[in-house]
């Protein structure tokens, strides 16, 4: 059997790799880096909890243990909404878990490179992709629609989570703070406002230092999100994954769970399982326009909508769920907020 090309070994290569594997179908991985997560920076992200709950694991699917994944599983958090004081928002289950990225032993991706290993699956670091010759592309972003601005460093503090909101900080994204064992990453993810040269990353630090967060910034990084909904219909002669096809959270950018399906339904497709192919596929779809129109209802709010949105959260007995619902919206009011008739109320109740 012919093994399947896929350019690009990143998560939503190696899991569609994976996948391919509990088919019996053999893969050959292309990766321009020298290893994996190489392109990553040693931060912390988020593996989100209400996109595609933990109860419904997309780990069981590809064959992966997710309770040996070294991650950190976060039930509560500070909102920073100034002028207001900051929030407490916390759930009876995990809103995240927090994973390392990069090259780092402890990193998901060598986490997932070491289960490729074990599979038996060829990944050809360090060699660039004939794109025309690739059966799956899972290259990445190509083009920039937010942007994220970040540093990592050390430090003694205890384990905890900030989320802030703001123009100043992140004009229509949001700014963090991640401390796990000794490591700790900050960054904001934005959309960058016409004409303007503020410096949002130092902004965020000056927040958060003069809040009592005592650290010294470190290694900075860069990098960018494309946001654009994927192919009607994905499965033409080549498929794209993760970001390469449009999988990726419009409305806060995370990645990693969608990227990780699509890799998935890629494989589906591949191995003549087009029923499960097209069931994941249109699942993918109706999750990504539901983030798409999250999206237009979060550019609308100014800073006091988004710290009442904190507010409502934060008062409510499992705002997990309340997440969860945000992506379950029915076609009326998708329509009324699609037509623009109405005035949108956003409110947890």
């Amino acid at each position: 059997m012919k093994p399947v090309t896929i350019a690009g070994g990143g998560i939503a290569g190696m899991s569609a790799a994976l996948s391919l594997a509990s088919y019996g179908i053999p893969s050959n991985i292309i990766e321009k880096s020298d290893t994996a997560g190489a392109s990553r920076h040693g931060d912390f992200e988020g593996l989100e909890n209400w996109i595609f709950p933990d109860r419904k694991n997309v780990f069981d699917s590809l064959g992966l243990d997710l309770s040996v994944l070294p991650s950190f599983a976060i039930s509560e958090f500070l909102v920073h909404c100034p002028p207001f004081d900051p929030i407490k928002v916390q759930a009876p289950e995990p809103f995240f878990r927090i994973v390392s990225r990069g090259i780092s032993e402890d990193s998901v991706d060598q986490w997932l490179y070491r289960v490729c290993m074990e599979k038996g699956i060829e990944i050809r670091f360090g060699e660039s992709c004939d794109i025309a010759e690739a059966d799956i592309i899972a290259t990445g972003s190509q083009k920039a629609a937010a942007y994220i601005q970040g540093c990592s460093f050390l430090s003694n503090l205890s384990d905890q989570v900030h989320l802030l909101l703001g123009d100043g900080f992140a004009p229509k994204g949001y700014a963090y703070v991640i401390i796990q064992n000794g490591k700790g990453t900050l960054a904001t993810a934005f959309k960058k406002p016409r004409n303007s040269d503020a410096n949002f990353l130092d902004e965020t630090v000056k927040y958060f230092q003069s809040a009592g967060l005592h650290f010294v910034p470190g290694y900075t990084f860069a990098s960018r999100g494309s946001f654009r909904l994927p192919a009607r219909n994905p499965f033409a002669k080549q498929i794209a994954v993760g970001e390469a096809g449009g999988y990726q959270d419009l409305l806060f950018g995370f990645g990693m769970k969608i990227g990780m399906m699509s890799g998935w339904m890629a494989a589906s497709h591949l191995a003549g399982e087009r029923n499960q192919a097209r069931d994941l596929n249109r699942m993918l779809r109706k999750k990504l326009r539901l983030s798409y129109l999250n999206r237009v209802l979060y550019e609308r709010l100014n800073d006091s909508m988004k710290y009442r949105l904190a507010l409502a959260l934060s008062e409510s007995d499992n705002p997990v769920e309340k997440l969860r619902q945000t992506y379950e919206w029915n076609w009326r009011r998708m329509i009324t907020l699609a037509s623009g008739k109405k005035p949108v109320e956003i409110h947890f109740s």
